[in-house]
Formats: C-alpha cells, sequence, structure tokens
C-alpha cells in the first residue's frame, strides 16, 4: 500500500509497473505522462484487473471511476496517464 512519502516519479513508475502487468502486450517504454487510456487498449475485464491492482497498491482510496468521474462532460481526452498520478498523488495527499 502506498504512502504519503512517495513522489510522483515512484507513483508514475507504479502506474507502469501495473499497466504493463494489466496488458503484458503493452511497451512499458511507451508509457509516459501523456498516454491516453485509449492508446493503452484494456479492454473491460483489464480495466477492472487495473483498478483491483491500484486499490491493492494505493489503498482503497483510488478508485479509478472517481478520476473519470473529474472528467464526465468532456471527450474525455484527459484521461492521460499522467492525469492519474495527479489523482492519485492528491488522493494520497488528502489521506
Amino acid at each position: 500500500m502506498m504512502t504519503s512519502a512517495m513522489t510522483r516519479d515512484a507513483i508514475m513508475q507504479e502506474l507502469v509497473r501495473s499497466i504493463a502487468a494489466t496488458n503484458p502486450n503493452i511497451d512499458a517504454t511507451k508509457i509516459g505522462e501523456d498516454t491516453t487510456f485509449g492508446a493503452l487498449e484494456l479492454d473491460s475485464i483489464k480495466v477492472v484487473e487495473l483498478s483491483v491492482r491500484l486499490e491493492e497498491l494505493f489503498g482503497g482510496r483510488v478508485e479509478l471511476d472517481d478520476w473519470v468521474d473529474q472528467h464526465a462532460g468532456s471527450d474525455y481526452s484527459g484521461l492521460t496517464v499522467g492525469s492519474l498520478a495527479t489523482f492519485i498523488e492528491k488522493a494520497s495527499q488528502a489521506a
């Protein structure tokens, strides 16, 4: 479980690891701040798997649904790995 002392770089590293573990067909070296979730080609089952991994890693206070809800009403182009890292970072500071 994540501690509040985790740096943004560490959060990004854990996100990349979790995404690559969820979808072994993706090249982890190509995942960066601006990578959209559409580019990750995760089907709905893989999204659920990633969500579970992130909740286990960062604690129950990090839920993908809450992050997606922040982008409601937009075209969801803001759903990037970097925006998820920011969401996790803020959630850890609020804890």
